[in-house]
């Protein structure tokens, strides 16, 4: 396991829910889906794959941490421990491809999310989509913090240590670009002090997390 990821053990069970907001966003970008077969990455505890297992969905879920594992397995069909940042990654994953991929909350914390991309690429079927979930680390009321100079680690959120890119939503974009994928649906999560027209309009500026789904562009 690798030193970055090792830290994940430790972590208390409320660090791997889920905001009641972001699952909302999420689902409603996946759309209804039926008989498909689903892979998230970063499952915590299962909440998101147990309401996608609904309609018959077959759901595996990764993770690195063993506390959170344990209780996924009671929710999903499947759970695997992997650290994303090892190329060793299990043959029973590696045989799968998906119709979805969910990896929510999970780049910001790597060292080379492209690297990330790639693999997941090559897990999905040919007509498969990823949908991603990332902090939008230039919405206006961290602009403003910035501008005056506050910048202070947490334990959690916008200022995590455990964040290790900082996203805006162009820089979102090159990173898709650069790895060959083409957005086809946003569904950002609204700032709750800012009206949802607005985010609409300005998401760069407004939106509170940028959720995206993409597919690979045909060659």
């Amino acid at each position: 396991m690798s030193f970055l990821t090792d830290q994940y053990q430790n972590k208390d069970l409320d660090y791997f829910g889920m905001n009641k907001s972001r699952k909302k966003c999420i689902l409603d970008l996946a759309g209804k889906l039926a008989a498909k077969k689903i892979l998230d990455v970063g499952c915590g505890l299962g909440l998101l794959g147990k309401d996608l297992k609904k309609n018959g969905n077959y759901i595996i879920g990764i993770d690195v941490s063993n506390k959170a594992l344990d209780i996924a397995r009671n929710e999903l069909d499947e759970v695997m421990k992997v650290d994303l940042e090892n190329n060793n990654w299990p043959d029973d994953l590696l045989k799968n491809r998906f119709d979805l991929i969910i990896a929510a909350e999970i780049f910001e914390h790597l060292l080379y999310p492209e690297r990330l991309l790639e693999k997941l690429g090559k897990l999905l079927k040919v007509d498969g989509q990823l949908i991603i979930t990332t902090p939008n680390f230039l919405v206006w009321s961290n602009r403003i913090k910035m501008l005056f100079g506050r910048f202070v680690y947490q334990s959690g959120g916008f200022w995590c240590r455990d964040h290790i890119h900082f996203f805006t939503l162009p820089e979102l974009k090159k990173m898709l670009q650069a790895g060959g994928w083409e957005i086809i649906a946003e569904n950002h999560l609204n700032h709750p002090k800012i009206p949802s027209w607005l985010n609409k309009i300005f998401p760069a500026l407004f939106a509170f997390q940028l959720i995206v789904k993409v597919k690979l562009k045909a060659k």
